[in-house]
């Protein structure tokens, strides 16, 4: 599971490990409808992790293959849900499971591969290609894997489930733990607390963090001797998959166990996610010449692979910069489009939509789902779609008429100690017709880019000015151009 066309659910890939059947992709609508968007041709698949293995944002598949030594596979997401192969055929053994996890520490998502002959850990080169680990880990009849820090050292280990069968039906139980032991490691440990209240191992609490300042704490392990520079702070809507840059509420000092908050609004965080994990890497040996920046000139290396420490925390649920809309007894309003004029700009507001131009809609409970950016000024308008016709579409806005103009709401200066959810309110008082036209030449001026171009400033000219007559209660909505007729 997992929001593969980023609109704000979860979606499924499923692994068909029967009768050489190909495995699926179902989108879900919002609602917990599913659809079958695309086949993936991987037949007699036994199982699925999903990860953003080549650091672009989105969740990609890596598709375990358990049939006569076929290859594992590698799905790449187009970021609308597409997935794509990414024509890698890794290993030749009879796979169950995998998880996924940054084993060497590097920033990038890893696979372990839980097999019928010798488990095989997968590294990622950061782009989402693969390549093998010199050795192989055990030779059991592996049926699952999962990743964690089981020994508290900061570094990834992996806990592999055997299926062998010793005299009889039952299970042997032979079980096996795979204890990191990566030089990374060695240097120095950061301890990071999470801003959830409990631990789900692994998996995210129940609670969703609904304020744009989170506490936590972290710890730098005392047996460092190099100097510490400023932490830096990071933050995944996806567990892991990809980092951005986060910021906090005021600057942090290293020293014994450190208090910081996590400004959600500073960070862009924008929508809400179930799976939010938060990353904390100190350098080491900053240099005094330029702030920011640290060398390593003539230094004797260490006994540490990278210049830095991390420390990432469990998943949890947080809330950030969003908005709901709702009626008048401030019930959620689903179905509806949140249109956005940034700050000191002009012009016609814009839809908020994903990357491939599709507009975003509120859940049930109003919440306008995906992600976008949101900054104080900013001005918004919600448009719920309530009745309509072939001809036109009557919505209800929060956009009142006020002495012959229209009112526009502006984002207010986030509350860091408050949720960070702007309301806007509709209701029947404020309503906008929308007049679909349709149109048609008598010739085919798709070749004639200047006429086109001309016959669009011409229509949205003429909304314009139906909306100016009308004090924003009409306009025009989608105009179909038939041509040669």
């Amino acid at each position: 599971l997992g929001d593969l066309d980023g609109d704000g659910d979860l979606d499924a890939v499923v692994a068909n490990a029967r009768g050489g059947l190909a495995s699926e992709v179902w989108l879900n609508n919002g609602a917990g409808t599913f659809h079958r968007s695309q086949f993936l041709q991987v037949s007699d698949a036994r199982g699925v992790t999903l990860g953003d293995f080549d650091g672009d944002g989105d969740l990609d598949a890596f598709v375990v293959n358990g049939y006569r030594n076929q290859a594992h596979r590698v799905f790449l997401n187009n970021s609308g849900g597409l997935l794509v192969d990414s024509g890698q055929s890794l290993g030749a053994t009879n796979g169950n499971d995998a998880a996924a996890g940054d084993f060497d520490g590097d920033g990038d998502l890893d696979v372990l591969v839980a097999s019928q002959g010798p488990d095989q850990l997968w590294l990622n080169d950061g782009s989402g290609v693969f390549s093998a680990l010199a050795r192989s880990l055990g030779n059991a009849d592996s049926r699952a894997a999962l990743s964690g820090d089981f020994n508290n050292d900061g570094a990834l280990d992996a806990l592999v489930v055997s299926g062998e069968r010793i005299n009889g039906p039952a299970f042997a139980g032979h079980h096996t733990v795979l204890l990191n032991r990566s030089p990374a490691y060695a240097a120095a440990q950061v301890t990071l607390s999470s801003p959830a209240a409990v631990n789900a191992d692994f998996y995210a609490a129940p609670q969703i963090l609904q304020t744009l300042a989170l506490p936590f704490a972290f710890a730098v392990s005392t047996d460092v001797t190099a100097p510490l520079a400023q932490p830096q702070l990071l933050y995944s809507f996806n567990g892991g998959g990809q980092w951005l840059r986060g910021a906090f509420t005021t600057g942090v000092v290293v020293d014994g166990v450190t208090p910081a908050v996590w400004n959600l609004a500073e960070s862009g965080f924008f929508g809400r996610s179930d799976n939010v994990a938060l990353r904390l890497v100190v350098p080491m040996q900053p240099s005094s010449a330029v702030a920011g920046s640290y060398t390593y000139t003539n230094q004797v290396a260490g006994p540490y692979l990278w210049p830095s420490v991390s420390a990432v925390t469990f998943p949890f649920r947080a809330r950030g910069l969003q908005v709901r809309v709702v009626d008048g007894e401030g019930r959620g309003v689903a179905g509806a489009q949140v249109f956005r004029r940034p700050k000191d700009q002009i012009g016609l507001l814009a839809a908020m939509q994903d990357a491939t131009g599709r507009p975003y809609l509120t859940d049930d409970q109003g919440y306008l789902q995906g992600r976008g950016a949101l900054a104080t000024a900013d001005q918004l308008a919600a448009l719920a779609p309530v009745a309509g016709t072939h001809a036109f579409t009557m919505y209800f806005t929060d956009m009142p008429v006020v002495q012959n103009n229209v009112g526009i709401s502006a984002v207010q200066r986030p509350n860091l100690a408050a949720s960070g959810v702007q309301t806007l309110t509709i209701t029947p008082e404020n309503t906008l017709l929308l007049f679909d036209l349709d149109i048609a030449l008598e010739w085919d001026a798709r070749n004639d880019g200047n006429f086109l171009a001309d016959l669009e400033a011409a229509i949205k000219r003429a909304s314009d000015l139906l909306y100016d007559v009308t004090v924003g209660q009409a306009a025009l909505g989608e105009v179909r151009i038939h041509l040669d007729k």
